[in-house]
């Protein structure tokens, strides 16, 4: 992997100086050298294990055939290795050639790391259709007994079929109980990438299964499609309406069909289309030579809009045309963005949208762990799952705290609870935090600039990472409260 001697000798002075002693009768005593190197929760071990895999994944096997892999499609690409965590998956045909060119890759991988296969924790899956003599003889050569397929990965089955309803049903009641659960500050977040990445793995093998004859955003739902391909399908029905293009060479961007000319406000062309103009796209209207505008020809055909198009500026490079998300300044969807547009009024989503607050100054560029930085904006945002927010989206009757019957919100959870006001009355600085009164929480995080912490706490210069440590105090606390 063109590692520099200097950085290999280091790599490798941790792995063979290891060395354990055991604790007797709290003493330290013996000296034992490992044969594996160093030990397994070594914060090290997790990227020497990544640099292997990496050795393993680019091995040139699928160019020359001799391990094809398998396509779920005709025109999706071939797969013949998949790697998560410490869990790798082969994928190839069960003829006796595939199976001794995969033994030979595992040996030889082997040989070069010192990670041996283990073939009692290892299983190996055929297609229905495989006949019961391949299968016996593809376990013989690949000295693997166990057949995979009936347990569960990652909590979900293997396999399964087409009837989904009742095979999902505990999973959609377990998602259900924890949506009432302070636990669901923990879901990460996620956006589509079928239309900004069609490059990734992921897209190319759903493209190439659904879409290979008709673009992403025009294919329908047939009846013999997948489940999860019909969540994608319905997640894109409800941000279509939204999606826009930047005009780039014009070459992929209908000029009656797309959103180009104003994405945010949806300008369009209108009137009376002739049928010659029917197809036209927005590269018909650039001149060819110098790739700018036609001003003329936009005249004749969209004086009102001839403006508005005169402002957009086309690459004179040739890049390809991009589909934007016109409802966030940087043009890329967001989890928010695309909540506010379909459950949330116009009106409320401007005003949601309003942020004035130094986030910079206030919270990222303080000394705090990223996992704080991100709760205290969550707190800021009032993104946090309280009674109040819950029954906004319908998950709870009950709103108020379940100590003191008042309605659960972030100031009463953070200042106004009894418990709060015990953590704050015994906190390391100079000055009491007001609990009596409606200040909001972010108008306090700012005041704490000027706090100044006793001793032996003063030499730190500010009061507000004690503070962000007072929340997180309550935060965990709220943590193991029983919802219920």
């Amino acid at each position: 992997m063109d590692f520099c001697s200097t950085c290999t000798n280091w790599l490798m002075e941790c792995i063979t100086i290891v060395s354990y002693s055991f604790l007797l009768n709290d003493e330290a005593v013996g000296n034992i050298a490992p044969q594996r190197g160093i030990w397994q929760g070594d914060p090290l071990s997790l990227y020497i294990f990544i640099i292997c895999g990496e050795i393993l994944s680019g091995i040139k096997v699928q160019e020359d055939g001799s391990l094809p892999g398998i396509k779920v499609a005709r025109n999706s690409p071939k797969i013949n290795h998949l790697l998560f965590a410490d869990d790798t998956m082969f994928f190839t045909k069960t003829d006796s050639s595939a199976c001794s060119c995969l033994m030979s890759i595992l040996h030889s991988y082997e040989a070069a790391s010192g990670q041996k296969i283990n073939a009692l924790k290892s299983f190996i899956s055929c297609s229905r259709k495989t006949p019961a003599e391949i299968r016996l003889r593809v376990k013989s050569q690949l000295g693997i007994d166990k057949e995979g397929g009936v347990g569960k990965y990652l909590g979900l089955p293997e396999h399964f079929g087409r009837k989904k309803k009742d095979l999902f049903a505990s999973i959609v009641d377990i998602m259900k109980q924890r949506s009432l659960n302070w636990s669901t500050q923990f879901l990460s977040t996620a956006g589509w990438r079928l239309i900004t990445n069609p490059e990734c793995l992921l897209a190319k093998v759903l493209l190439g299964k659904y879409c290979h004859k008709t673009p992403f955003l025009k294919v329908s739902a047939s009846t013999a499609i997948s489940h999860g391909w019909r969540g994608i399908l319905l997640g894109r029905d409800l941000l279509f309406k939204h999606l826009g293009k930047a005009v780039r060479n014009g070459e992929s961007t209908s000029v009656w069909k797309d959103s180009w000319i104003h994405p945010k406000t949806n300008l369009r062309p209108i009137g009376p289309v002739l049928l010659k103009d029917n197809d036209l796209m927005a590269s018909d209207l650039l001149t060819r030579e110098t790739k700018e505008w036609n001003a003329s020809l936009i005249d004749n055909l969209f004086p009102d809009l001839k403006d508005h198009i005169l402002s957009l500026r086309p690459s004179v490079l040739g890049a390809r045309d991009s589909v934007i998300w016109p409802l966030h300044k940087s043009g890329k969807y967001s989890v928010k963005s695309g909540y506010y547009s379909t459950f949330v009024s116009p009106t409320e989503s401007a005003l949601v949208s309003e942020d004035t607050c130094d986030w910079k100054h206030l919270i990222w560029s303080q000394h705090l762990s990223p996992k704080l930085k991100y709760f205290l904006w969550k707190i800021g945002y009032d993104a946090l799952p309280t009674g109040r927010n819950l029954q906004r989206r319908g998950l709870l009757t009950n709103t108020n705290c379940i100590r003191y019957g008042a309605v659960e919100i972030v100031e009463h959870i953070f200042f106004h609870c009894q418990f709060a006001i015990e953590v704050w009355s015994n906190g390391p600085w100079n000055c009491q935090v007001d609990t009596t009164t409606n200040t909001s929480f972010l108008d306090i995080l700012k005041e704490s600039w000027k706090w100044t912490p006793l001793p032996p706490y003063g030499f730190t210069g500010n009061a507000v990472p004690w503070l962000c440590w007072s929340i997180w105090i309550l935060r965990n606390q709220l943590l193991f409260e029983n919802r219920t």
